[in-house]
């Protein structure tokens, strides 16, 4: 006969050890966190890269710089927009007196008939806008932990333009080789329908 095995009780201590460990695990990411490791492994990258291009050689400078200066500036723009902090309120203030500026600049440039002034007031303008926007998404995702939906529609037409554009040079400029290939895979297909047949 068989002894009955009765289930065991954990103790106090084990519980809590088992608690904190699934808490922990199953606790969702800090997006400022997430936000902050990713502009910072840009920026590693990029350090990386100019690194190598100074010991070896002078090919893939630039562009290791540029990688390295746009992992900085984005992690920049990540602290900026930490939704309570003291920096995000100086980055709007800082916003509002450029965005008053290029404003005031388009208009002397219109007053004065300055073609350049006004091109000038509306880049600014430009530029505040798209910091502006940027910064806001920014902070949207570090407040609800999710990209804004409405945003994920326009990339998706986005990323359909850009597909679209791309089959077009492609069309235009590469139509020969395109067609060329086609070519050869249409008689590579017949060939094996033959050989199986």
């Amino acid at each position: 006969m068989r002894k009955q095995i009765t289930p065991r009780e954990l103790s106090q201590q084990a519980q809590q050890i088992i608690r904190h460990t699934y808490l922990i695990g199953s606790a969702p990411a800090d997006p400022h966190k997430i936000l902050t490791d990713l502009a910072r492994s840009v920026t590693i990258f990029g350090e990386m890269l100019q690194n190598l291009a100074d010991r070896y050689g002078q090919a893939g400078r630039k562009l290791a710089s540029w990688i390295a200066i746009s992992g900085k500036l984005f992690w920049g723009m990540i602290e900026i927009s930490v939704p309570t902090s003291v920096l995000r309120y100086l980055f709007r203030n800082w916003l509002s007196l450029f965005a008053l500026i290029s404003i005031i600049t388009i208009a002397v440039g219109a007053f004065t008939g300055t073609s350049g002034m006004s091109g000038i007031g509306v880049s600014m303008l430009a530029a505040v806008i798209l910091l502006a926007l940027f910064s806001g998404l920014l902070r949207y995702y570090m407040l609800k932990a999710r990209i804004p939906p409405h945003l994920l529609g326009i990339v998706r037409l986005g990323v359909a333009l850009l597909l679209l554009l791309l089959f077009t040079y492609l069309a235009v400029y590469q139509g020969d080789r395109i067609v060329n290939i086609l070519c050869s895979l249409e008689v590579f297909f017949r060939w094996t329908v033959k050989l199986k047949s």
